[in-house]
């Protein structure tokens, strides 16, 4: 093997490959193992649980920013109803220099 040739396994696709440092290319010398197939039956039951995942935590989020939205509601309630009781005047901020 010349010296400008450099071989070595790919981590990813576990192929072999081989890098010519004279003109910059690289080839596939030997295709490597590669992953495992996976059936499509597999992948289609992966997707439906990851699908199943996803929408029960967008609905856990939906459902968080509801009861957010009426716990502020129910705060901006008891603050208007604390200041229709309260008699005191409010404090000018010109006051205070």
């Amino acid at each position: 093997m010349p010296s400008h040739l450099y071989q070595f396994r790919c981590p990813c696709c576990h192929k072999k490959l081989e890098f010519d440092a004279d003109n910059g290319r690289a080839r596939v010398v030997e295709p490597g193992e590669g992953e495992q197939k996976v059936e499509l039956d597999q992948l289609l039951d992966q997707h439906r649980q990851e699908s199943a995942r996803l929408d029960n935590a967008f609905d856990r989020a939906v459902d968080a920013q509801q009861r957010q939205a009426e716990r502020f509601d129910d705060l901006l309630a008891e603050a208007k109803e604390k200041a229709k009781h309260d008699k005191s005047k409010p404090r000018n901020p010109f006051d205070l220099e």
